[in-house]
């Protein structure tokens, strides 16, 4: 029993560093992956929550997942001006 509870939760520590540090095109890939096998047992929860999750946009700063999708700003004449200090 105790190696099933050690077994659970380093898979779940595993899980968590590859959410939080795979490529984004790995994490789409595995979000289709188990969105198909939802849809294959007929698991419709895991089907919604990988589609939406492998189809979900992702924000241009922050979490590094492919920054040049989003928008940019140039920065303003003003702000580029120098200053004293």
């Amino acid at each position: 029993m105790q190696t099933t509870i050690v077994a659970v939760i380093v898979l779940y520590a595993a899980w968590v560093v590859v959410k939080r540090y795979a490529p984004q095109a790995l994490r789409r890939a595995v979000g289709n992956a188990l969105a198909a096998l939802g849809r294959r047992l007929g698991w419709s929860w895991l089907e919604r929550k990988c589609s939406a999750a492998a189809v979900a946009p992702t924000s241009a700063c922050g979490a590094c997942g492919g920054c040049a999708r989003g928008k940019t700003v140039p920065p303003s004449a003003k702000s580029l001006k120098r200053t004293p200090r």
